[in-house]
């Protein structure tokens, strides 16, 4: 354990320290392209519509979401933590960037089916999505039996240049 290393409880206390217990927080939900959830993030004194795009830390990165919902006040509890908030409004560069990701990812779809017809392998591929700003490639499948996929991950990783990653779900 070093000093650069904060534990649970030193984070968790410093996170406690920006918001006083009871202290009421304007937040507005957040859905991301590909995940049915919405989640709750902090808003602050900006000025955030309904419908408006955001920039904002999903589950898998940052990310591009739209706001789904009104903004709404809730008095602050330790249950919130963390809380997240929202980076920033979407701008057009923001957008563009999220629609070349968009269009990345169906690429690499499209490459890997391919390669698993090639390969004739048992699995079906159901979606591809790029994590850590794009540095790794992570594939979801479903087959009926365990697939010997080293072959097919060699050939992605000769054709994106990426890390590789394949899920079964």
């Amino acid at each position: 354990y070093s000093e650069d290393q904060e534990s649970a409880e030193d984070k968790e206390s410093r996170e406690d320290s920006r918001f006083k217990e009871g202290q009421i927080l304007r937040f507005v939900r957040v859905r991301f392209p590909g995940n049915a959830r919405s989640f709750s993030f902090l808003v602050g004194k900006r000025r955030i519509e309904y419908g408006q795009k955001v920039v904002a830390m999903s589950d898998r990165g940052m990310a591009v979401g739209y706001v789904n919902s009104f903004p709404y006040e809730l008095p602050f509890n330790k249950g919130m933590l963390p809380v997240r908030s929202i980076s920033k409004v979407a701008d057009d560069e923001d957008i563009v960037k999220d629609r070349e990701a968009y269009h990345k990812q169906k690429d690499a779809e499209n490459i890997c089916n391919d390669l698993i017809e090639d390969y004739k392998l048992d699995m079906h591929l159901t979606h591809v999505e790029f994590t850590s700003f794009g540095k790794k490639a992570v594939f979801y499948f479903i087959a009926p039996a365990r697939v010997d996929f080293r072959d097919l991950v060699k050939a992605l990783v000769g054709k994106l240049k990426t890390r590789i990653e394949l899920r079964q779900i």
